[in-house]
């Protein structure tokens, strides 16, 4: 299933480590939502900074400018939650031997920064069956996005220019800062949410993206949306073994990495794995994003 398909848009990837997998998602079916402001990039954990435009009518505002951008920041980052994921890039032919590295679960720099070192596993999610949860879950609260993440490098100057950065002073003025920041963020929303420097771009990411009035993490019950389990090159043997343990009642396909003269390959040596990790998926008709 989860080595022979050719839809590179049917499965999402999550890498962690091997305590993270056993501790806390596998035990409890659970991915976390966290927030959006305690990520990895600087571009989205650090606190973003607005220039003030008055407009015609030159007004005072509450208070000034650096508290105004503190506040609006924080708007924009901390009631925003996100679930972070690799995927496939096509075409993709089926044949394993031949998509290998077209695949979301073989990045060498995500099992190195996430994987814990290749030490840890890459968890293999339906995209459909997974946004259904979060959808059933969460849409009656919360504004929930799906989608893959797009790269794109600025320089400082060009920032310096960025309507994205900039707040309309009248309109702030107006409806008060809690409406007008889900109104700037409506407005580039794919500005601050899914832009990401072309450093990252080999990452692959795809986000589930979730606006809600709470600003702590949230956890999603994935269900039957874990269709598989890739271990990296050097997870070990207790670790291998507790977590086959805590998967084997699960109907779900696991394989392992092995990387040989720089090149990633399956872990054919192995008799622990399901026989039926070389089976084909059947194709998916994926449409959100």
């Amino acid at each position: 299933m989860i080595l022979g398909h050719k839809n590179p848009d049917a499965l999402l990837y999550h890498y962690t480590s091997a305590e993270i997998a056993k501790e806390k998602i596998l035990s409890s079916c659970t991915l976390k939502l966290g927030r959006f402001d305690r990520t990895n990039d600087p571009k989205e954990s650090r606190e973003w900074e607005f220039s003030l435009c008055l407009g015609e009518e030159k007004r005072k505002g509450p208070s000034g400018l650096d508290e105004i951008s503190k506040e609006l920041s924080y708007e924009l980052k901390a009631r925003t939650k996100l679930a972070c994921f690799s995927c496939d890039i096509g075409p993709l032919t089926g044949d394993q031997t031949k998509d290998i590295l077209l695949r979301g679960y073989s990045l060498p720099r995500m099992w190195a920064q996430y994987g814990e070192n290749h030490t840890g596993v890459c968890l293999v999610f339906d995209r459909d069956k997974l946004e259904n949860q979060i959808l059933s879950q969460f849409g009656e609260d919360a504004s929930i996005h799906a989608s893959k993440v797009f790269y794109r490098d600025r320089s400082f100057l060009e920032s310096l220019d960025d309507p994205a950065f900039t707040i309309n002073g009248p309109l702030l003025w107006e409806v008060g800062m809690k409406k007008y920041g889900r109104l700037h963020r409506e407005q580039y929303f794919h500005r601050f949410y899914l832009e990401k420097a072309c450093d990252w771009q080999n990452e692959r990411e795809f986000r589930f993206i979730l606006f809600s009035d709470h600003n702590r993490d949230l956890f999603v019950y994935y269900g039957d949306s874990l269709v598989g389990l890739m271990f990296g090159d050097s997870v070990g043997k207790e670790n291998f073994h507790e977590i086959l343990g805590i998967t084997d009642s699960l109907n779900i396909d696991r394989m392992g990495l092995k990387w040989s003269n720089s090149c990633p390959w399956y872990d054919y040596g192995r008799s622990d794995y399901s026989s039926k990790s070389l089976t084909p998926m059947p194709q998916s008709n994926s449409s959100s994003g």
